[in-house]
């Protein structure tokens, strides 16, 4: 009968703290995610009259926000709402600035457009839809490739530095056969 009891105590023992470190888990992860939401929340900002959005790519776009998280790397943890926009983020941008009031036009910032030729055409007809709205859209490089310009011909108007040191690159396409 002694071990019945003994048995039964650490049974109860056991159960108690299983449940002890679940309930502290998952205060803990329910901290951590009203962390990360509160955050996003608070970066929220206020746009002026006369704005501009501006389309800047030095990082490129994910297609999704899963391609971005690495959850074996545990070294960028603090840094997970600091996520770049997805590509469908940027269309429903360009999208909400052609009906909102307080935004006057788009920038192209061509000096750091480093994404694909396709997400470039699917963000021209974007970019185009824009247009009909009545609103303006630059472009600025101080050196243009046919990857960039490929975005800069939707513009109304290209920028660029009247130096030597800006550059305008456009070798073509071509094609060949290996027999």
């Amino acid at each position: 009968m002694e071990y019945l009891k003994r048995g039964f105590k650490w049974l109860m023992k056991t159960t108690l703290t299983v449940i002890i470190v679940f309930v502290v888990f998952f205060i803990f992860a329910a901290i951590f995610i009203s962390k990360i939401s509160y955050d996003q929340l608070s970066d929220s900002k206020v746009i002026k009259n006369d704005s501009f959005l501006i389309l800047s790519f030095p990082n490129g776009l994910k297609e999704s926000a899963t391609d971005q998280i690495n959850l074996f790397s545990l070294k960028n943890l603090k840094d997970i709402s600091k996520r770049q926009l997805t590509f469908y983020e940027v269309l429903q941008s360009i999208n909400q600035a052609s009906n909102d009031d307080k935004i006057k036009g788009i920038m192209l910032d061509l000096d750091s457009w480093d994404i694909s030729s396709v997400h470039t055409k699917e963000l021209s007809l974007a970019m185009e839809k824009f247009k009909l709205t009545g609103k303006k859209i630059y472009a600025y490089s101080n050196g243009m490739s046919k990857s960039n310009y490929l975005a800069a011909i939707y513009a109304d108007e290209i920028v660029m530095p009247p130096s030597n040191s800006s550059s305008l690159l456009l070798s073509g396409y071509s094609i060949s056969i290996p027999y």
